[in-house]
């Protein structure tokens, strides 16, 4: 039986602490790649951005942050997803583009709109149904939507 390594989308090996995750069997190789594929990567990113529509499937975090962090979605397109973790009280705040909108449970943004939180262990995930509208999969704790 070979040993095969599991690799993120960039191609770089992944593993605890850096070292490689060795799997030696092809079927649990292709279901954690299908896994990590599904979950999308975890990023650290206290400054936020401009997210890109390559980028889809990430998960973003605050950790470190000294401001709110401020993300700003692409233009949204079907099938298009992303996930915010509050893990820093400064908060997170995503905006949508112009024209489109966000909707958290009941709650819908105006148009380029915004959904924000600054307690710890909020969590959003986000998808975008069609070229306009962004709605929330999965919410864990407080968002504010305006």
């Amino acid at each position: 039986m070979s040993v095969a390594t599991l690799v993120n989308s960039s191609g770089a090996e992944t593993g605890a602490a850096g070292t490689p995750l060795q799997v030696a069997d092809a079927a649990v190789l292709a279901s954690l790649q299908a896994l990590q594929v599904a979950v999308g990567a975890l990023v650290v990113q206290p400054l936020g951005g401009a997210l890109s529509a390559g980028a889809s499937g990430t998960i973003y975090s605050n950790e470190g942050a000294s401001a709110i962090s401020p993300f700003v979605l692409p233009t949204a397109a079907a099938g298009l997803r992303y996930g915010f973790i509050v893990q820093d009280a400064d908060g997170v705040r995503v905006t949508a583009s112009a024209d489109d909108t966000i909707q958290i449970a009941t709650a819908l943004s105006a148009v380029a709109g915004k959904a924000e939180s600054t307690t710890i262990g909020s969590v959003v995930y986000l998808i975008a149904l069609n070229a306009t509208e962004w709605m929330a999969t999965s919410v864990v704790g407080t968002w504010v939507v305006t």
